[in-house]
């Protein structure tokens, strides 16, 4: 839930570096009318997090793989940019 983001992130970095690539993805998507969290929300909050957001429903199979693809595509820039420090 979105409630779990903040010590979820806190967790992982008590263990890896800031520069770890996080993904927060919105599920449930396709429950419009019993939205809790504001797109926006979650954007800014990603934002403050410097962090992925993708907004999901596997109910409908909507932005799934892309959320993976994008967390993958997040790590491979990461993996880029520490092996050229």
């Amino acid at each position: 839930s979105f409630e779990n983001v903040v010590p979820s992130r806190n967790q992982i970095l008590s263990i890896h570096d800031e520069d770890v690539p996080i993904m927060i993805a919105a599920n449930k998507s396709d429950l419009v009318n019993e939205r809790q969290v504001s797109e926006e929300t979650g954007k800014n909050l990603a934002n403050k997090f410097k962090c992925g957001y993708i907004e999901t429903s596997a109910k409908l199979n909507k932005n799934v793989k892309e959320c993976f693809h994008e967390l993958v595509r997040m790590i491979m820039k990461s993996k880029t940019k520490k092996g050229k420090n």
